[in-house]
């Protein structure tokens, strides 16, 4: 379904007076966080390394809107009753699944995620325009969720009123906040590389990165570094079985067009040269690397581990390649 990294989601609140900075210096407009350490970009780049969620597919802009329910959506809210849909009912259902992967099951999962991160009533509820675009036949991991995100920041501030008490925010706050802490270094805050931001920060964490930060003399006064891609690049926590497939496929479909050009210049070669040996050890090594099988270990650690080495040798080639076309 494209949304494997948010079942590692630990925050379970948000510090208010760090939250009160980061809304405060968000400029959406420009969409970045304004610190004195620099501003921290907010766009589909960050925010997708962030959150993993799908991006780049069908625009919501792009959906006509239903002139009502429609019937598999209207049995899903039937299974609310009352005003709201509360996010801690729709967890409550999916802990209640087992698992099962229904119409229903994806429903509390994606409309979940949308009330906890993306927009919500003051009461913390789902705010149910969005319902009005779905049917039972989406794919939701071919639609462009950040869409959704960055539709929601744009506007997020227009009804708040910094200076009123009982204004109250309620736009993707989480997202910012983890962009925040996440891209802004704390003296003192131990945070553990291996692990992504989703899965490390909670309340007692924010609530230490708040502490810590007021003692130091303010919000954002600490190294910028930008979004953490630890060295060891831990696949079980960065990356989801979908985001695995995806880059897998990538890698794939670079592997072919590269294939037919080595097919080409080697073909050549051998007119050429055919009896020489550099052009020989060649051949013999592009073959040898499509005759391998792909191994499968029974040692799970093992496979993770070989796992990892080998993403992050790919990510190392990707990045070496970048660097050469410049």
């Amino acid at each position: 379904m494209g949304f494997g990294r948010l079942l590692t989601f630990s925050v379970d609140g948000l510090p208010a007076k760090l939250g009160y900075f980061v809304v405060d210096n968000f400029n959406p407009d420009k969409m970045v966080i304004c610190t004195p350490a620099g501003d921290i970009k907010v766009n589909r780049k960050v925010i997708h390394k962030l959150l993993g969620i799908p991006t780049g597919g069908q625009k919501f802009s792009s959906i006509d809107k239903l002139p009502m329910l429609i019937d598999a959506i209207a049995d899903w809210r039937a299974r609310y009753p009352g005003v709201m849909v509360p996010p801690t009912k729709m967890v409550k259902m999916i802990d209640e699944s087992d698992g099962e992967d229904s119409f229903d099951f994806r429903m509390d999962f994606v409309m979940c995620f949308v009330a906890v991160l993306v927009d919500c009533h003051k009461q913390s509820c789902l705010r149910e325009e969005i319902l009005e675009y779905l049917d039972d036949e989406m794919d939701f991991a071919t639609l462009d969720w950040f869409d959704v995100v960055v539709d929601k920041l744009r506007t997020c501030k227009d009804t708040w009123n910094r200076l009123d008490p009982q204004s109250f925010f309620v736009g993707p706050l989480t997202i910012l906040m983890l962009l925040y802490v996440d891209s802004i270094e704390c003296t003192g805050m131990e945070v553990d590389k291996a692990v992504c931001p989703l899965a490390f920060w909670n309340l007692k964490r924010l609530r230490e990165r708040e502490r810590l930060e007021i003692l130091a003399g303010g919000f954002g006064l600490g190294r910028f570094k930008g979004l953490t891609r630890p060295r060891n690049y831990n696949v079980e926590h960065w990356a989801s079985k979908e985001e695995r497939l995806t880059m897998v496929r990538q890698l794939i479909n670079v592997t072919k067009k590269n294939k037919v050009k080595i097919e080409g210049m080697l073909a050549s070669l051998l007119v050429e040269s055919h009896d020489d040996e550099e052009v020989q050890t060649l051949k013999a090594t592009y073959e040898s690397m499509f005759e391998k099988k792909v191994s499968e270990s029974e040692d799970h650690d093992e496979a993770v581990d070989l796992a990892s080495h080998k993403i992050n040798s790919v990510l190392e080639d990707l990045k070496n390649d970048r660097k050469n076309s410049h």
